[in-house]
């Protein structure tokens, strides 16, 4: 059959170059798709040998002979090709239309003669690129030609519209059943083999409600939904149809497929991943053979846009609920899950991703699972709080720094920096701010970091297993490095080289390993760079710190009363603004030192971006909590010996400055990210509306910013791009939040409990975007959130470190026990009498220069002084450290150890799938609902034996090459 088609072809060669050639004389300008003046017109810019090889059915092998099924192909080819190019389905015949089924985007049907029905117009587009007219720039016009013309050349059918007085045109972009054939196969696409309809094929499946239950619902149980689940009518809108066995794509084995049609056969997000895919792959310069994909094209405003459209709008007011065939997969989006009266209720993840792909669904899944994990140490957390007030009030310690009647409270302090800046002052003025670090700094905190701790590591132990159940539900679990095409720039750059190597059987090309080691060394000393402008700013806010308490010294009054606190919520402020603003400049940076090591792969540069800004993230945003936490404190100086870069912390304890510093960057990090997040897309919205409005656009291009009656994909244009893969932003924030959970959680106990609020309004903050604000991303197929949960290790391991220093180093809970347990047995003095020195001034010259009247004596806290007494503690110290981090170390081994990556149930339903998808590929008859779904494979049946060993031949009559089902493999149930 394939020969036939190969002769028709060669044979009809001269009929389509004159075609072809009369097809470009027709083209008006400035580029070659065909116009259309409120209309959409005929697609017929397609030679026809891109779509008279496959017309409707050629592939389908049914049970007719073969040479009659070669005939009836033959003659359908001929009355195509008498079309005209009539479109990419062939035009002798009404072709199939891809109808919409829950994820699956409505699709033009095609009447006699080629045109396109006018009912079903709106929705024939699976991907728009936008161009803005402009006077005077030929090149531009000449590349989007070129690049249009080998677009139609790959086989993809376009068509440009707009109007007369309007500067902006829309390429619509359609892709024909035969093109995504050949392209699903080239990139090992996964598409369904048969129904499979048994219950049990499901891993876990939502129950829904019967025909029954439907009737006895009445209007209240749409009218008052439930809090925390969905209404009947919610759960038939979200539900889904059939799950499939899946198997990477054979074009010359389409009988595994027999049981759907062609227009159900892929996806919405498959053809967008196909389309887009021959977008990065055409070459684009007509002087440069080495340049190629629409990234170049946008980068040199040659589109200003590229985008999958909606499929539909989002308003969902006026619609049915009853009549599900109304609703737009983005609308019922938007009801059950991109809505604020959801906050409380699950999220459909199957929908999410059908509509949105598998990476941005795995970035939901992981916040939801996260954000219901956070419940449990946030209510301890603030359970622990709530105790350390009711503690505060009963602490001696705290007694004793009150009273300023007799020592200690009446005694004079050393000033805390340099004379010239700082004032002596009595203990008993340090007395709120001691009860505060009294607060956070109990036994209560003790508990509250093992009890922290120890969620956090069996909650990356059992997201593993989560993310393993979704990625076989999903049909992910199989996703290989290898099968992922090459950046469009890593080629260009090699062309360039000219150096090249074979890989598993593919021409693909390879960056010499020294070019490779000066780009990749390079970018690392960028990055070092960079991290070395973090530590800098450091320092300069701790020099600034002792500038603004000389400058409130001299305010005096009220200022030199509270030089203390007015120093050190200053010194947050500017901390904050530091770090958003360093946070911004090193995002571009990472981005060009990312595009000069020119990785192989879209995902080796997202993994490369990723590293490089999570690096410096912690660094720019944990740098200054550290130090406050374990540095600051640690000062073996005398007071004689203080610099622009030393101080002395409060003799309440030191616990104080960290906790502000925590309190006041969390919670401005988290109000200013989730105002952006709400009113940064809207306002962009709304600006671009605007200029596209002002600037002379047609009274049709209005409807970009919202009009009724534009069709949808139209008014995507004005909505914003996600950035990168679409998820990486708020990745990224996710992961500098749960650093805020657990690096310093001992510290400030409150972080979770605000971080579960945040997180609850956040999901739907950012559904909100990607459902109303953002243009719909290319759908990206990942097996879970892969660098991420790297990312999330190394937090926890550093979290043990941080947490296991600051309660052996900076607490004082152990010295305190460790003096009423011990050292109070040699004489009676309080702890507080234990941790203050007395020094003697007259050996301090700028002290007697600007204090004095001041007592020749002040006090310092320090109790190292103390030599057997000091090496004790600074033993014991050194020991509970060690055993902290050891034995959460071990935990995290054990539980790594012991808990099971993948579910056993997860493990048995994959291999009854791939038994399932060998017995169909095989071609033998297969009784789906004898094999249970809890005993999995029989492995010691000869059956299951031949199909794990992979006995069974493979045959000349079923297989091009071996190669073409090496990875028969199956995903989802």
């Amino acid at each position: 059959m394939q020969q036939s088609n190969n002769l028709l072809l060669t044979s009809r060669l001269p009929e389509l170059q004159l075609q072809r050639r009369r097809e470009s004389e027709e083209i008006n300008q400035p580029c070659g798709g065909r116009r259309s003046s409120g209309s959409l017109k005929a697609f017929g810019s397609v030679p026809g040998a891109l779509s008279n090889g496959y017309p409707k059915a050629t592939l389908l092998l049914q049970e007719k002979e073969k040479e009659e099924e070669e005939d009836k192909e033959e003659e359908r080819g001929e009355r195509g090709g008498g079309g005209g190019g009539g479109g990419g389905r062939g035009g002798g015949e009404q072709s199939g239309r891809l109808v919409q089924s829950s994820y699956i985007r409505s699709i033009d049907s095609r009447s006699s003669d080629g045109q396109v029905d006018q009912k079903q117009k709106a929705n024939l587009v699976d991907f728009v690129l936008v161009y803005e007219k402009q006077a005077g720039v030929d090149k531009l016009i000449a590349q989007r030609c070129f690049f249009e013309q080998n677009l139609r050349t790959e086989g993809l059918q376009l068509d440009v519209e707009s109007e007369p007085t309007s500067r902006v045109c829309f390429v619509k972009i359609y892709a024909p059943f035969s093109l995504l054939c050949r392209r699903a196969q080239r990139l090992q696409m996964k598409v369904p083999m048969r129904a499979v309809a048994h219950a049990c094929n499901t891993v876990q499946q939502q129950r829904l409600p019967n025909e029954s239950e439907m009737f006895m619902t009445n209007e209240s149980r749409w009218k008052n939904p439930t809090l925390f689940g969905f209404t009947i009518q919610e759960q038939l809108l979200i539900k889904q149809p059939t799950l499939h066995i899946t198997a990477p794509f054979v074009q010359s084995r389409l009988d595994l497929y027999n049981a759907f049609e062609e227009e159900k056969l892929f996806s919405t997000n498959q053809r967008s991943r196909i389309v887009f895919d021959l977008l990065q792959r055409t070459r684009c310069d007509p002087n440069n053979k080495n340049k190629h994909g629409i990234s170049w094209m946008l980068s040199i405003g040659a589109y200003k846009a590229a985008y999958p459209p909606h499929d539909g709008p989002s308003d969902y007011k006026s619609l049915d609920p009853a009549d599900r065939t109304q609703w737009s997969t983005r609308q019922i989006l938007r009801l059950t899950w991109a809505n604020f009266s959801c906050i409380l209720k699950p999220q459909p993840l199957q929908l999410i991703r059908s509509y949105f792909g598998e990476k941005i669904a795995f970035y939901f899944a992981w916040l939801g699972y996260y954000t219901a994990w956070l419940t449990l140490p946030g209510l301890f957390g603030l359970i622990c709080f709530v105790c350390s007030l009711s503690l505060t009030h009963s602490s001696d310690h705290l007694s004793e720094i009150c009273n300023n009647n007799k020592a200690p409270g009446n005694l004079t302090m050393c000033p805390v920096c340099i004379p010239e800046n700082c004032v002596p002052w009595k203990l008993a003025n340090s007395c709120e701010s001691a009860a505060w670090n009294y607060t956070f700094d109990n036994y209560t905190g003790i508990l509250m970091t093992v009890v922290t701790l120890t969620w956090a590591i069996f909650f990356l132990e059992t997201w593993k297993r989560r993310e393993a159940s979704l990625a076989f539900q999903w049909d992910a679990f199989d996703v290989e490095e290898y099968s992922e095409i090459l950046r469009p720039e890593y080629e260009t750059e090699i062309h360039r080289l000219s150096s090249s190597s074979t890989i598993i059987n593919h021409h693909e090309f390879q960056m010499p390993l020294l070019k490779s080691i000066f780009r990749k060394g390079a970018s690392l000393s960028g990055v070092l760079l960079l991290i070395s402008a973090v530590l800098l700013a450091l320092v300069a806010l701790i020099v600034i710190r002792i500038e603004i308490y000389g400058l409130l010294k001299n305010f005096g009054g009220f200022w030199l009363v509270y030089q203390s606190e007015v120093t050190s919520m200053i010194i947050h402020l500017c901390t904050f603004a530091v770090v958003m603003t360093l946070g911004l400049i090193y995002e571009q940076s990472a981005h060009r030192l990312t595009d000069f090591e020119c990785p192989r792969t879209q995902t080796d540069y997202l993994n490369s971006y990723v590293w490089k800004v999570f690096i410096f993230e912690l660094l720019n945003n944990f740098g200054p909590i550290f130090y406050a936490a374990l540095i600051r404190g640690q000062n073996f100086s005398l007071p004689n010996e203080q610099t622009h870069l030393k101080e002395f912390c409060d003799p309440g304890g030191c616990l104080n400055e960290p906790v502000q510093a925590i309190a006041i960057l969390l919670l401005a990090r988290l109000l200013i990210s989730n105002a952006a997040e709400l009113g940064y897309p809207l306002l962009k919205k709304v600006l671009k509306g605007r200029r596209l409005v002002t600037s002379e656009v047609s009274p049709i291009e209005e409807g970009v910013n919202g009009g009724r009656n534009q069709p949808t994909w139209r008014k995507d244009f004005a909505l914003n791009e996600p950035h990168l893969d679409g998820v990486y932003a708020e990745y990224l924030e996710m992961m500098v939040q749960f650093g805020y959970v657990t690096l310093f959680v001992s510290v400030f106990p409150l972080a979770p409990m605000i971080c579960l609020l945040n997180n609850i309004v956040e999901v739907r903050l950012d559904a909100i975007n990607f459902v109303v604000s953002y243009r719909r991303p290319v759908p990206i197929r990942v097996a879970g959130i892969d660098t991420w949960h790297r990312c999330l290790n190394i937090i926890l391991k550093l979290a043990i470190i941080c947490n296991g220093a600051v309660l052996a180093f900076t607490s004082e809970t152990l010295p305190k026990m460790m003096h009423n347990f011990y050292f109070k047995q040699d004489q009676n003095e309080s702890y507080l009498e234990f941790t203050l020195i007395s020094f003697n001034t007259t050996s301090w010259p700028q002290y007697k220069k600007n204090y004095p009247e001041e007592n020749q004596i002040c006090y310092y806290r320090d109790m190292y002084q103390h030599t057997v007494k000091g090496q004790q503690i600074t033993i014991a110290r050194l020991a509970v450290f060690i055993a902290f981090v050891m034995f959460f170390y071990l935990l995290q081994w054990l539980v790594h150890t012991l808990l099971p990556k993948i579910p056993s149930d997860i493990n048995n339903s994959m291999k009854r799938a791939n038994l399932i998808a060998r017995e169909v590929f095989y071609g033998k008859d297969v009784d789906l609902g004898s094999l249970e779904y809890s005993s999995g494979v029989n492995e010691n049946s000869s059956m299951a034996e031949e199909m794990e060993m992979n006995n069974l031949p493979f045959s000349s009559e079923s297989l091009t090459s071996k190669e073409d089902y090496s990875k028969i493999v199956t995903a989802a149930v």
